[in-house]
């Protein structure tokens, strides 16, 4: 067993990489899913709707809520589902979440870690962090959604950006980079952070290329992937941005975000239902705050930027705890699918274990936080943002990805070197156990907290006002 853990050993990307494979592709073959609900099923209908009449077209997509790559990208599952597999739909998207969750948690994401920090990943810290992707998000791979993909695009670019030693790698790695955006919007918070960590941190390897090949290989990367948006975006909606123009009207509001910050002052948490035992898709926890904050509004909304940001300097604690409150609901996983099946029996071992998890990364953080330089924060900066953002909308734990696998990241390849001190240093043990059991504690009133706030549901099966019955709006 010692001899096959050395061989092992030899190859951790190979072998993390085959180890979440199959870890996931038995699950998700094994589970009891079988169709596409709500936003999933949206996203292989826009990219099915790509070729109409047999003709295929990117002009096709006419929906300003979602950018062109994530239905292209699905697009060839479509043809082989309506030409060689057909009725095998569910098959053909596991078997694309198997693959995004491999790649995303045994080989990129600790290939980023590798490459930010230059400390080599072992194999044990590898496998426990496919371990912990997979108990706390394992049901999001039955389903076609944006979320993983987006973060395996924008880790997957960083990676080939800061590793390039050639003007072709870098326009592939700006290709890659800036095809995150086009999945999930809110990543161009995340673009610039890692492009001056970039910048600024010195070469990978041997002598990358000069200042202006570098920037100019990236520029046409990001050129290549942008112009298809471009040419959408003027061709259906009379637009020159090259951004997803995530526009919807509700209202007298033609304003995605805006939108969102206003459900975001009254629900503190979503989630979606498919089960049978509560009578509505939308899972809703409501908060108190909309009907304090907006009484003095006759309209009962706020209908410019302007006038949340004159609600939060009026209101600055009220707002402070509804931020609190969303920030914790967003890191509070109690389930591993975004779709539930029963809504009243959320797995409380799966939050101690989570909540002890966020605990020993923050441990590893206050450790791990004086030795950070300059480039080091940006590229904290580039995870922590995308989140961030998320915060006074209305709340899903998959908006925080970034910041959960920050956590597992910190606690599997940054944690050895924390439990050495600890071993050295046996005293420490007593206050960390202490604060560990204090940490819990608060974070299980909190969550039982927002649980007792669960909207009586009327039912129904129509949509919170919003246009897809299931969910809000999501956010790109």
């Amino acid at each position: 067993m010692r001899n096959l853990w050395s061989v092992a050993s030899a190859r951790p990307a190979l072998v993390g990489f085959g180890g979440a494979l199959l870890l996931f592709g038995v699950y998700l073959f094994s589970s009891p899913y079988y169709a596409l609900p709500f936003d999933s099923r949206s996203y292989w209908e826009f990219a099915r709707d790509l070729e109409r009449n047999g003709s295929f077209s990117i002009f096709n997509l006419t929906t300003p809520l979602r950018g062109y790559l994530y239905p292209l990208l699905n697009y060839p599952l479509t043809v082989l589902e309506r030409t060689l597999l057909p009725g095998q739909q569910l098959a053909l998207v596991k078997a694309e979440g198997a693959l995004v969750a491999a790649l995303l948690f045994g080989l990129v994401a600790p290939r980023f870690w590798q490459t930010a920090t230059g400390q080599p990943v072992p194999l044990g810290g590898r496998l426990a962090f496919v371990g912990l992707g997979f108990l706390f998000w394992r049901g999001h791979f039955n389903f076609l959604l944006s979320d993983f993909p987006a973060l395996l695009f924008l880790l997957s670019g960083a990676v080939l950006v800061v590793r390039a030693q050639s003007g072709a790698r870098l326009l592939l790695g700006g290709a890659v980079l800036v095809g995150a955006i086009y999945i999930r919007p809110v990543y161009v918070l995340a673009l610039p952070c890692i492009l001056l960590w970039w910048h600024l941190r010195p070469a990978w390897g041997h002598a990358r290329p000069s200042c202006w090949v570098r920037w100019g290989a990236l520029a046409i990367g990001a050129t290549l992937v942008a112009t298809p948006q471009l040419l959408i975006n003027q061709y259906n909606f009379k637009s020159n941005s090259p951004f997803v123009l995530s526009r919807n009207t509700k209202g007298s509001q033609d304003n995605l975000y805006l939108w969102h910050l206003n459900q975001g002052l009254g629900i503190q948490k979503f989630e979606t239902n498919i089960g049978s035992a509560y009578p509505k898709p939308q899972v809703i926890y409501t908060d108190a705050t909309a009907k304090v904050l907006l009484a003095a509004h006759p309209s009962g909304h706020l209908t410019t930027l302007r006038a949340y940001a004159a609600l939060v300097v009026a209101h600055p604690l009220e707002m402070l705890g509804l931020f609190g409150r969303h920030l914790f609901n967003g890191l509070d996983v109690l389930y591993a699918s975004p779709y539930l099946v029963r809504v009243y029996a959320p797995a409380k071992w799966l939050a101690l274990l989570h909540y002890a998890v966020f605990y020993g990364a923050l441990v590893v953080a206050v450790r791990r936080a004086p030795r950070l330089r300059l480039p080091d924060w940006l590229l904290v900066a580039a995870l922590v943002l995308p989140a961030l953002a998320a915060v006074p909308l209305v709340v899903e734990c998959r908006f925080f990805i970034p910041l959960h696998l920050l956590a597992y990241a910190l606690v599997c390849f940054g944690g050895p070197d924390i439990w050495l001190w600890c071993r050295q240093r046996p005293a420490a043990w007593l206050p960390l156990l202490a604060g560990l059991g204090g940490f819990v504690l608060v974070c299980f009133t909190l969550s039982a907290t927002t649980r007792a706030a669960l909207e009586v549901p009327v039912p129904t099966r129509t949509s919170l006002d919003g246009p897809a019955v299931g969910s809000p709006v999501a956010l790109p």
